[in-house]
């Protein structure tokens, strides 16, 4: 899996920083401040409250933005010995 977040810009587009302000990410997933990748552990659901610093469309710099991100992990687990 790997995950990154879009925005709606009309031109390129980068946020300076993603930090997980409250919550925490599903196990076997790894998160570096830009994006999430790995192999989920186990089924749930986990809610995180994230903060996007300086995001910039266009050139132009924003204020932060909070975003809430939900991973719904569904499917079977991995089998061991195999």
């Amino acid at each position: 899996m790997r995950v990154r977040l879009t925005a709606d810009c009309t031109g390129p587009w980068e946020i300076n920083d993603l930090r997980v302000i409250r919550g925490e990410v599903p196990p076997g997933i790894f998160f570096n401040g830009k994006e999430f990748t790995g192999i989920p552990r186990r089924i749930g659901s986990w809610r995180l409250h994230t903060r996007v610093e300086s995001p910039t469309c266009d050139g132009v710099v924003y204020r932060d933005k909070d975003v809430y991100l939900t991973f719904h992990i569904q499917g079977n687990a991995p089998r061991r010995g195999r």
